[in-house]
């Protein structure tokens, strides 16, 4: 996969560019989260194994690392703002940032919650305090991404996604990334909640109830969304067999990978590569002259 690397002034965690969409290559980004917003016209984006059809007004969160494309709806012109936000920069006040899978899109949790307009706002408050200050310093685009990110990661992470009626006790959520946080870091262990309980000193009866009381998904849907994510980038940026990424991301066989893998994202991992993997060949060139177009029309 290609990995579009982000840079950022040293006093602020965040850039915002403004784009007229055509095609945006799939591509990823380490360490950041992307955040689309809609100003003009209509586009449709891949995210993961998601895929959205935005207006105007839409927004949505992707993920650090996750796959991404935008290409534009129709024949209707269209106008998009993109934010990217350097998670480093917040590793201090949540510590557990680096496993928190956002789940915020304008028209499904943001309107669960009431949130839509509010949220809206605060994205066109920061877009415009970038574009006054041009991507530079300033305490109105500080407070504004500190404000933004304390309400994503507090309201708009999976395990509130799933669990939308539940009070989730600071305690037990703490418990939760830290869980969270061995099975990103030993996703490939075969008998993984078995060695999180022995590392740990809980029982595996309470890693599973806790993730169901926290996030209402149980800890196996979550390990299999971690190893699936993990695997669509073996997939998509090697040529190992199969049956080499199933071992590598802690799958039992071939089989139970493929059934995995099929649950999110609705493919075969084969039909996936397929698909997919002779994008990312073609995406270094294609997205550094599309970039360069593109800002020689949007530059700040």
């Amino acid at each position: 996969m290609y990995t579009e690397s982000i840079a950022f002034n040293n006093k602020i965690p965040v850039v915002v560019n403004i784009w007229h969409i055509d095609k945006y290559p799939l591509h990823c980004h380490e360490d950041v989260i992307e955040i689309i917003l809609v100003l003009r016209g209509t586009v449709q984006v891949k995210s993961s194994f998601e895929f959205f059809t935005l207006n105007a007004g839409d927004y949505i969160v992707v993920n650090r690392e996750d796959s991404h494309k935008i290409w534009k709806h129709g024949e209707a012109d269209n106008l998009v703002a993109i934010f990217h936000i350097n998670l480093k920069s917040y590793r201090t006040s949540f510590p557990h940032i680096d496993y928190v899978i956002f789940a915020c899109e304008s028209f499904d949790l943001a309107k669960y919650k009431g949130h839509t307009e509010q949220l809206r706002r605060m994205l066109l408050q920061l877009y415009n305090s970038l574009i006054q200050h041009r991507n530079k310093s300033s305490s109105a685009v500080q407070e504004i991404t500190d404000r933004l990110m304390e309400m994503l990661v507090k309201e708009y992470s999976l395990e509130r996604h799933y669990n939308r009626s539940g009070d989730i006790r600071s305690d037990k959520l703490e418990i939760y990334y830290k869980i969270v946080g061995y099975i990103y870091e030993h996703y490939h262990r075969k008998n993984i909640l078995q060695y999180i309980a022995g590392q740990e000193f809980y029982s595996t009866s309470y890693i599973s109830h806790l993730f169901k009381e926290v996030g209402a998904a149980s800890f196996q849907d979550i390990l299999g969304y971690i190893r699936v994510y993990r695997a669509e980038r073996l997939l998509l940026e090697t040529d190992d067999s199969i049956a080499r990424i199933a071992e590598k991301c802690g799958f039992s066989d071939s089989k139970y990978f493929n059934r995995t893998f099929y649950k999110w994202f609705q493919m075969l991992p084969s039909d996936y590569r397929k698909m997919y993997q002779k994008e990312i060949v073609k995406s270094i060139k294609v997205i550094r002259q599309w970039m360069m177009r593109s800002r020689q029309l949007f530059s700040f």
